[in-house]
Order: structure tokens, then C-alpha cells, then sequence
């Protein structure tokens, strides 16, 4: 059955000491670094949980596939990100693997921009009227939302994880006659300074999970603080 509404779907990877935000332990160390990902996660959930249209998690590993579905008091799809491949590759195929189970727009988001509203999302939908693709420009050159109506070119050779991303992706899409529109730019966290300079955007939405994550914000800032004296 084709869904003609779009489709959030949420690129997730399992918080666990030791694995991911490794650029954020390297200014801290290994246990901030989880629980920073714990709480971004926290956030991106409420995002996910609170949007009324279709939508599918995608989590890292075809084992977290039960830990996902846990995460959610809806019924909602899970379809994993391969093991093999970078993460253009992986958008692709989780992408296409959305599609041909009859989405027809897809709106890809990770757990990293915790700063975004609800309003972010619904702003995509009437962009994409005129646009093939929209994008959601992060501060470091990244992106923190890619939507689009129909498959992706291919991803595989973009310059990930660089600030050179948004450009490429950009070019990329041009250069296949698809037309691209941009949502405002927001700054993700992979790094201590991108941490506390999130926590004023956060303050503006005070949500629980949002609260949660300035609680933890605070706490760093207080370790740094003493740390550095």
C-alpha cells in the first residue's frame, strides 16, 4: 500500500559506554560521552514520538531491532541500517527499503540536533511542493535533515562526517535535474563546545526531555569548569 504522507524516519544508534560521540570523549571522557547519547537520543525519541504521520526507526544494527521497538509506545516500522557500507550508503538502502514498502516521501533524521522543533518537521512538507529535496543545514557544514519525494542519487562517494557535506549533497542533487530547498541551519553536538552552546536553543523548549539534556549540560560544564582550574 503507497503512504502518501511523508515518512519520518529516525537513523538511531544504541547508546553503550565506549561506542559513538567518540569526538565528544575525547574532550571529556567515555562516561559523559554515553550519557550525552543517552539524553540526544531522549531527545530525538520525543521528536519521533510526537510526530503524527507515518514513520519507521532505523537502528544501527539489525540486532537492536527489539531494543528499537522498545523505544516507542506506538506501533511503528523498524527497518535496520546495514552492517557494511558508509552512512550515504546506509541512508540509501534504508531509504529504498522504505519506499518499496510504500513510502513514497521519506524525511531522514538523526539523534545528533537536539536543538530542532517540532515546527522544523512540519516546515519540510510545504517545501517539498516545489523542491525534490530539502535539506537542514548544520553549522559545521553537515546536514541534520535530508527529505525528499523520490529515491537518492547515489551517496556513496559524498564526503562524509566533513564540512563539505552540505555543499556536495547539494551539487549532487543539482547534477542529477533535482531541485533542492533548505529548512534554517542548526548546530548538532560531536563535540564539548557544540554541547554548551546548544543548551540556550534547548532553554527555548523546555520539554522533558530537553530539560533533562540542560541538567546534563549543566553537570559537564561544572566538571570542565573545575577541571580546568
Amino acid at each position: 500500500m503507497q503512504n502518501t504522507d511523508p515518512t519520518l524516519i529516525l537513523f538511531c544508534k544504541r547508546p553503550s559506554l565506549g561506542v559513538g560521540k567518540q569526538r565528544l570523549a575525547k574532550d571529556t571522557n567515555p562516561t559523559t560521552a554515553f550519557k550525552v547519547a543517552t539524553a540526544l537520543h531522549s531527545c530525538a525519541m520525543e521528536d519521533f514520538n510526537g510526530w503524527h504521520g507515518p514513520k519507521i526507526l532505523s537502528p544501527s544494527s539489525p540486532a537492536d531491532e527489539i531494543w528499537a521497538s522498545t523505544m516507542t509506545h506506538s506501533q511503528v516500522e523498524i527497518i535496520s541500517q546495514p552492517l557494511e557500507g558508509n552512512l550515504g550508503q546506509k541512508i540509501q538502502q534504508v531509504d529504498l527499503n522504505a519506499r518499496n514498502a510504500g513510502h513514497q516521501t521519506t524525511i531522514i533524521i538523526g539523534s545528533d540536533c537536539p536543538s530542532i522543533t517540532p515546527d522544523i518537521f512540519h516546515a519540510v512538507i510545504p517545501l517539498l511542493i516545489n523542491a525534490d529535496i530539502v535539506l537542514g543545514p548544520a553549522m559545521d557544514g553537515g546536514v541534520y535533515l535530508m527529505a525528499s519525494k523520490q529515491p537518492w542519487p547515489d551517496l556513496q562517494n559524498l564526503p562524509w562526517s566533513t564540512r563539505t557535506l552540505r555543499e556536495e549533497i547539494f551539487a549532487l542533487c543539482q547534477s542529477k535535474g533535482l531541485t533542492v530547498a533548505c529548512l534554517p541551519m542548526f548546530s548538532d553536538v560531536d563535540h564539548l563546545s557544540d554541547l554548551l552552546a546548544v543548551k540556550s536553543h534547548l532553554q527555548l523548549r523546555m520539554s522533558p526531555a530537553r530539560k533533562n539534556l540542560v541538567s546534563l549540560i549543566e553537570q559537564v560544564a561544572e566538571e570542565q569548569g573545575t577541571k580546568s582550574h
